[in-house]
């Protein structure tokens, strides 16, 4: 009886299953189990896809090129040119950018104000 799979397909599938075992496991991958899954991705005709994306690497390089630099950018070339704190991504001004706050500041209730209410 013949299986829904090849026997290259059924290679492949063994080849995934011991490496989700590892990723299950919580336990770093063994290089000689990325090797065949990383050559496809570094080869020349994969950076040269009309999709554009060479650069992408599919997380195995997440090397910052200036890794003391801020990492705000405009989601284009542009980057922020100032030094990020130390032991974090972003410059003092980029901190604390994106949290939510009141535009009025909040008034110091005195005790005047508050017992007449």
């Amino acid at each position: 009886v013949r299986g829904p799979f090849t026997a290259s397909q059924w290679m492949e599938l063994e080849h995934q299953a011991l490496i989700y075992k590892y990723i299950n496991a919580n336990v770093p991958i063994p290089s000689y189990l990325l090797d065949p899954i990383r050559k496809p991705f570094q080869s020349a005709a994969f950076r040269s896809t009309p999709f554009g994306w060479g650069g992408f690497q599919l997380g195995f390089s997440n090397s910052d090129p200036e890794p003391g630099r801020c990492r705000r950018t405009d989601g284009k070339k542009w980057r922020c040119s100032r030094d990020a704190v130390a032991d974090q991504k972003y410059c003092e001004r980029h901190m604390n950018r994106g949290r939510h706050r009141s535009r009025k500041p909040v008034e110091q209730q005195s005790g005047h104000a508050a017992s007449s209410s």
